[in-house]
């Protein structure tokens, strides 16, 4: 399970790790009432359309939306900067609705022989269960998708009494969010096909 966002044109985003190896998915709406749990909650079905495993992003097609559904617009700027005002929202570990803040620590160009995106780095925490869900920016819009945590900072070997002893160090506030800029190429390659 996880997180996502319903776009101004009825499409749901999300992460592709989140509905990996399925087609068909069960899309649980944000209620009037929050406290209302999310077994009480309507629910609609989804089919995934298009997956990119580079960029971490899926497509879903919900059968049908609620009448009052809510949607968000992807930043079509890519001027977010270090330091500005960043929001979050997800069901870490479960929690549901849950709205973070926090800023932008850094932006990265993720490279490797299966990612290639430009990630932001987020002080608001990702936990799983955020993964799929926005980042917004002061205004409101997406300016990222919520992805991964690194959750180790180091690993070190060191030698303890003549033993050799592995010492690994968390991190916090390490938590990224794959780009609009990314989104928006996702949505120009899926309408391409």
């Amino acid at each position: 399970s996880g997180s996502g966002v319903v776009l101004t044109n009825g499409l749901i985003l999300t992460n592709r790790h989140v509905v990996e190896g399925v087609g068909n998915v069960q899309i649980f709406f944000k209620p009037n009432d929050v406290s209302q749990t999310t077994e009480a909650t309507e629910f609609r079905s989804g089919k995934v359309k298009y997956v990119d495993v580079q960029r971490d992003l899926a497509i879903i097609e919900a059968d049908h939306l609620p009448a009052d559904y809510k949607s968000l617009k992807i930043a079509s700027r890519d001027d977010i900067e270090v330091g500005a005002d960043v929001y979050a929202i997800g069901h870490p570990l479960g929690y549901t609705w849950t709205f973070t803040q926090g800023v932008v620590s850094g932006i990265r160009a993720i490279q490797n022989d299966t990612q290639h995106y430009t990630a932001i780095q987020t002080q608001p925490p990702i936990n799983p269960g955020n993964s799929g869900g926005p980042l917004l920016n002061t205004n409101l819009e997406v300016v990222g998708i919520n992805t991964w945590v690194r959750d180790i900072s180091s690993i070190n070997k060191m030698d303890v009494a003549g033993e050799g002893v592995v010492v690994a160090r968390p991190a916090q506030g390490l938590n990224f969010a794959v780009s609009a800029r990314d989104i928006r190429d996702f949505f120009s390659d899926a309408s391409n096909g």
